[in-house]
């Protein structure tokens, strides 16, 4: 039954990516203080953990408004985030889905950061239904890169990787 299930969720999620309208592009994303920004994570703690960095950087650099969509298993690692004004749980389900992208749509944000390492036909869904200027994604090798310096934040192993 398994088999069958990773199956069609295969074939679901390159009919996403087939049938998308966005094309990839090379253009650097022009925010601006009181912008508004969708920022999805839908994993586990650790996985929201990893991305707090990353939205720091977002808030001091733009000054844009930050929300995050996550769902019942993280949203609470962004509660009291100064950086993000607000939270979204995301509802399993197609009734759930299908009111989270009538506000997300209403919301106006500029742009979509996907934040997963991964490809996700959920997220991929979202995505393609959402009416936005930019959405962005982490390429896997940048991702690593922050999931490393973070652990050795962590582990107080502090060492200069590079002048900028």
């Amino acid at each position: 039954m398994k088999k069958i299930e990773i199956f069609f969720k295969k074939l679901f999620l390159r009919w996403i990516l087939f049938s998308g309208k966005r094309k990839k592009s090379n253009t650097r994303i022009q925010l601006a203080k009181g912008d508004k920004v969708l920022c999805i994570r839908l994993n586990r703690i650790g996985d929201a953990l990893v991305v707090t960095p990353f939205l720091h950087q977002l808030k001091l650099t733009t000054g844009c408004e930050i929300t995050i969509l996550a769902d019942r298993h993280n949203h609470f690692v962004f509660r009291n985030n100064p950086d993000i004004t607000n939270v979204i749980i995301y509802e399993k389900g197609t009734e759930g889905i299908g009111k989270l992208l009538k506000k997300i749509n209403q919301m106006g944000y500029k742009a979509v950061f996907d934040l997963h390492d991964d490809v996700s036909v959920t997220v991929s869904y979202i995505l393609k239904k959402l009416k936005v200027e930019y959405v962005a994604g982490l390429k896997e090798a940048i991702f690593n890169f922050l999931l490393i310096l973070l652990i050795n934040l962590i582990q107080g192993n502090f060492m200069l990787l590079r002048d900028v």
